[in-house]
Parts: C-alpha cells; sequence; structure tokens
C-alpha cells in the first residue's frame, strides 16, 4: 500500500496493511515498493522507531522484504470520521471519509490543508515533490480515501488523486455541535443597577459545545416574533462551565469584580427587564430552552422577574422546550404565587459563573 507512487512521501517509507492492521516502513536506502506489490517482511533485527509521532519498523529493504506478488488487490478503506481519524487508533490503514470538503474552497494540494465535515477538521498533508502537490483540490464535498498518519498530529496523506474524485457534491455550512444538554442557568435583571444585567448559559454535557450557528433570542414583552438574537458561533462550551452574557461587560466588571465571558447590549437577549421571554436555539432552528412563553408578557406571571432574578434549580441537567416553573426560582417585584416578590441587588444577590 505504498504512498510513494506519487512522491508523496520520503522514497525511504512506504505502508503496509494486511487483515490484521497496518504499519509504516522506514528503509535503511530507497525503496523499490510500489502499491499493490505483496511482500513478506522479516522483522528480526528489526527496530521500532518513532518519526514525529509515526511508529515505523526500521529496516533493510534487500534483506528482510521478499517480493511475493504484483498487482494485488489493496485492501478496502476503513470508513471512518474525521473524529476517529485524530484519535491516532488508525495509523498507516487505508481509510475513507464521507462528507467532507476542504476548509477553503479553492487551493492546491501542496501543504497543510485543512479538511473539515463542517464540525471537525483534519490536516490533508501532502508534500512539495508529490507529483499533484500544485494541482488545485475539489472544490465540492464528498468522500475522500487516503492513509492515516502522524506528522506531530494526525494527517491523511492522499496516495493520489483518484482519492479526491468523488468530492463533487454540494458544500455544507459549519455547524456546532447538537445536544440538549446547554441551557439557560440564569438571568439577571438588578433592582439597583440595570447595566448589571446578564444571561448565564451552562453546558451539563460530558464534552466541550461548539455553539457555531446557535443563537440567544429574546421575544420582548407579549412578541411572537424574535426582537433581537444573538449568534453564539465562535464559543465553545467547557465541561460544566456557566457562560455568562453581560449587557455592559465594563459594568459588570466594576460591579462583579470580574470580566463577563461575552457583551452584549441593551436591546440584546441580557438586557431583557424581567417580562421578556428567551429562546435557545440550536443551529436546526430548534429550541433546546426557553425561559417564559412566548406571546406572553411576562407581568405579574410566574415568568417574571423585573428587578430580580431568574434561577434554574441545580438538579436541572438539560434544556427543556417548554417553560416549565418548577424548574426555576424567581425573584421579582410583582410576579405571580409561587415566586418571591423581594427585588434583587446586585453583586451580592447574584452567582454569575457558578452553578
Amino acid at each position: 500500500m505504498s504512498g510513494i507512487d506519487e512522491n508523496n512521501m520520503s522514497d525511504r517509507n512506504a505502508f503496509i496493511q494486511d487483515e490484521s492492521g497496518a504499519i509504516a516502513l522506514r528503509m535503511s536506502s530507497a525503496s523499490s515498493l510500489r502499491s499493490g506489490y505483496q511482500v513478506k517482511i522479516n522483522l528480526k533485527d528489526a527496530v521500532l522507531g518513532s518519526l514525529r509521532g509515526l511508529l515505523q519498523a526500521n529496516i533493510v529493504q534487500y534483506k528482510q522484504v521478499l517480493f511475493v506478488a504484483d498487482n494485488v488487490a489493496l485492501p478496502d478503506p476503513n470508513t471512518i470520521t474525521i473524529e476517529e481519524l485524530n484519535t491516532g487508533n488508525y495509523e498507516a490503514q487505508l481509510v475513507s471519509i464521507d462528507n467532507v470538503q476542504f476548509e477553503e474552497e479553492e487551493g492546491t494540494y501542496k501543504g497543510n490543508i485543512p479538511l473539515t465535515d463542517c464540525k471537525k477538521t483534519v490536516v490533508v498533508l501532502t508534500i512539495s515533490t508529490a507529483t499533484f502537490a500544485n494541482e488545485e483540490y475539489q472544490k465540492g464535498n464528498g468522500k475522500i480515501i487516503g492513509i492515516a498518519s502522524t506528522y506531530t498530529d494526525p494527517v491523511l496523506l492522499l496516495k493520489n488523486l483518484e482519492g479526491t474524485v468523488n468530492m463533487t457534491g454540494s458544500r455544507c455550512v459549519p455547524t456546532g455541535d447538537i445536544t440538549n444538554k446547554v441551557f439557560i442557568s440564569e438571568i439577571a435583571d438588578p433592582d439597583n443597577n440595570t447595566n448589571a444585567r446578564f444571561i448565564e448559559i451552562y453546558n451539563a454535557d460530558s464534552k466541550p459545545i461548539d455553539l457555531t450557528a446557535w443563537t440567544l433570542n429574546r421575544y420582548t414583552n407579549e412578541s411572537n416574533t424574535v426582537s433581537s438574537s444573538m449568534d453564539l458561533s465562535g464559543i465553545t462550551l467547557e465541561v460544566g462551565q456557566a457562560f455568562v452574557i453581560a449587557v455592559n461587560d465594563v459594568e459588570f466588571e466594576a460591579v462583579f469584580g470580574f470580566a463577563p465571558d461575552m457583551d452584549g447590549i441593551s436591546t440584546g437577549p441580557a438586557g431583557s427587564n424581567g417580562d421578556d421571554n428567551i429562546t435557545l436555539v440550536d443551529p436546526n432552528g430548534t429550541i433546546i430552552d426557553i425561559f417564559g412563553r412566548i406571546g406572553e408578557d411576562g407581568s405579574g406571571t410566574n415568568h417574571e422577574f423585573e428587578d430580580g432574578r431568574a434561577l434554574r434549580n441545580p438538579s436541572i441537567t438539560q434544556g427543556n422546550p417548554v417553560y416549565t416553573f418548577s424548574e426555576w426560582q424567581l425573584w421579582n417585584d410583582t410576579g405571580a404565587e409561587g415566586t418571591t416578590k423581594l427585588p434583587q441587588t446586585a453583586p451580592g444577590d447574584f452567582t454569575p459563573g457558578v452553578r
């Protein structure tokens, strides 16, 4: 399964594979192995080594490699994902990855070129001596076939351009992760300082969550349509992180003693005066979590937090697309029965960044 047919690796290297697995070979001199050769390897006196993290058997070809047959069919590639390739568990194997595209729509193969499935990325490595290095790569989305390797980090090596002929479909649009384990955990409208308002979202998942294409929406008063929206792209919530979006980052830091994770605006979701409704929406347009009832002004209801605070109960571990009063503790000035009619003041009555 040599990768040197198109000079996309050193002529002292080759990859071999059988039904049990695969490994890279490092010869003492230039190799004459070609793709499709069937060989036997005598591993006596061979030394296992590592080059930039790639495990390889160091051998002397004329002593340790026995030619058996030519034009032998290559093994079927293992179909994996970019995430699986990045584990390093498929090193030296022929692999296939579906529904991927080069991150930049135009360019040549030469160098370290990011490949993406619109969620994860891996590098396609093509060295300058490869016969196709200066060829323009495919612009579309589809299947790629190559050899999983390591160059400090996991990379994919192309044997030849046949590995990208199927990348002609429509390109995907980058989106974040899909989960219901991200939710609104606290909303603040301090009675003593409207510029210290904030909203907090929490990641209860067991892994970091990419919020690309997620949005936080505010429905002002009884509005049935979104009044303002905040794009959360570029944010990755770490496990157990309570992410704070402030209406005014300067005032927030002056009041609470630390900077918020993100700065909002007074008309955005974090700027609610306590009678608005808030939704957290994933890249598919699905409401993952909600505070309040869309179309109903919160004043005098069990979803009012005017001059106060809405705090999610600590037992809640996932979002809820239907507002459920029992999941919350509320403080306000004129709320319905079951809420606490006691205005809250900053900083003492709030716990931003803490869940």
